[in-house]
């Protein structure tokens, strides 16, 4: 009788915003010298991975077994947990799960990403053990994936807020609404969805001339900032009733590493 377990590593491979994890539907069940094994497990969900092989160490032996199987390349993160198990043919098995990523978007074959919804549905069908790791996914990992999309979203309206103020200061009108009509609002969505506009309530913000060096420029829109004001005179400038203010156009493109750097701050606080 076998007294020492026969170790085994599983990745977990994960893709996050959202959480999604993929399983491969085990295909065949043999043991490491090609043997049918515990063939009560074919047909069913599993965590990509195999036998140790050699002097191999858990992370080269799950970068050849999803290579192998899977056809792709995986970063292999840190260990999350490790089982114990005995199947049909009464040998023990230790099982250690690791974390891992990928780059590689589409499913491979025989594969699926499952969201923490779909697992209800398909927990039957999952080898036992498995759906262990996965609740401890679920919860792990699902609760970060939510802080960080709301952080997204705190990020995502704190870079609204600064792109206005910025746009704001070189407004090219100083009498009449414009100015104080600029506002920064989530339009709908939220989490990664979160929709921010910045934008100017005023109905002539399109007629203003952007170009301070042209003749009807800085000058122009001084004089007839009022003219302007009256959205039934059209004698001016029209970019287009869906084209924005020019002057939100030169801050976002200088504040965009700025604005992301504030998103990122955000979503890992």
């Amino acid at each position: 009788m076998r007294r020492h377990p026969i170790p085994v590593v599983a990745a977990c491979i994960i893709k996050q915003h959202p959480l999604r994890i993929l399983l491969h539907r085990k295909d065949e069940a043999k043991d490491e010298k090609g043997i049918q094994r515990n063939p009560e497990l074919v047909g069913l969900w599993e965590f990509p991975g195999g036998m140790m092989e050699g002097r191999e160490t858990p992370k080269q032996t799950l970068e050849r077994e999803v290579r192998e199987e899977l056809g792709i390349v995986v970063q292999v993160n840190k260990l999350i947990d490790t089982k114990s198990v005995c199947f049909r043919d009464k040998k023990p098995y230790l099982i250690l799960f690791y974390i891992c990523q990928t780059s590689y978007e589409s499913e491979p074959e025989g594969c699926e990403y499952f969201r923490s919804k779909d697992i209800p549905a398909i927990k039957d069908s999952i080898i036992p053990g498995d759906l262990d790791i996965i609740d401890k996914i679920i919860r792990n990992l699902g609760r970060i994936d939510a802080q960080i999309a709301r952080g997204v979203a705190r990020g995502l309206k704190r870079g609204g807020l600064l792109l206005q103020r910025e746009s704001q200061k070189i407004v090219p009108v100083d009498k009449g609404p414009l100015k104080a009509s600029a506002f920064t609002r989530n339009i709908g969505g939220s989490g990664f969805k979160t929709d921010i506009i910045v934008g100017y309530t005023t109905a002539y913000a399109v007629y203003v001339h952007e170009d301070l060096e042209a003749a009807h420029g800085e000058a122009f829109n001084r004089k007839y900032a009022e003219q302007i004001a009256d959205t039934a005179n059209k004698q001016f400038h029209n970019r287009g009733s869906n084209q924005q203010a020019k002057f939100l156009e030169q801050p976002a493109r200088e504040l965009k590493p700025v604005i992301l750097k504030i998103i990122h701050q955000e979503a890992m606080r």
